[in-house]
């Protein structure tokens, strides 16, 4: 989650290109640095760093068992979001919408690797589970 100020959960994550994402979390793995500043996060020094990084990569898997549990017929982005948003955190409930960008990512990801169909229905971009 993206915390506020005080540190109570706000938001999901905001992140939308999930191969990129992951991408560059791996880059900055591969610096094994021991200060990590974030847009959003406290500093991360030492093994905190390297979690922030786990952790974030583990998001991007918590939304693909999602996608796959709750994906059970052809669903709109916003339908999948409603059902699984219970699921993907602890953010006040009117904040879920926000998911809208990373449950995209993750979609488009899968559809990119043939386990997720995109259809259309009322001129809405719509998913179906294949794998």
């Amino acid at each position: 989650t993206v915390p506020t100020a005080g540190g109570e959960p706000a938001f999901p994550p905001t992140y939308r290109d999930t191969i990129a994402y992951v991408a560059t979390i791996d880059r900055l793995r591969a610096y094994d640095a021991s200060l990590l500043l974030t847009a959003h996060y406290p500093v991360y020094e030492g093994a905190a760093a390297t979690e922030f990084l786990d952790v974030s990569v583990a998001y991007t898997e918590r939304i693909d068992r999602a996608i796959e549990r709750h994906l059970t017929r052809e669903m709109t982005s916003l339908e999948l979001i409603r059902a699984a948003a219970q699921d993907l955190g602890p953010w006040p409930a009117d904040a879920a919408e926000y998911l809208i960008f990373p449950m995209t990512g993750n979609l488009e990801r899968l559809a990119r690797a043939g386990r997720v169909a995109v259809g259309a229905r009322d001129e809405n971009r719509t998913w179906r589970w294949l794998a």
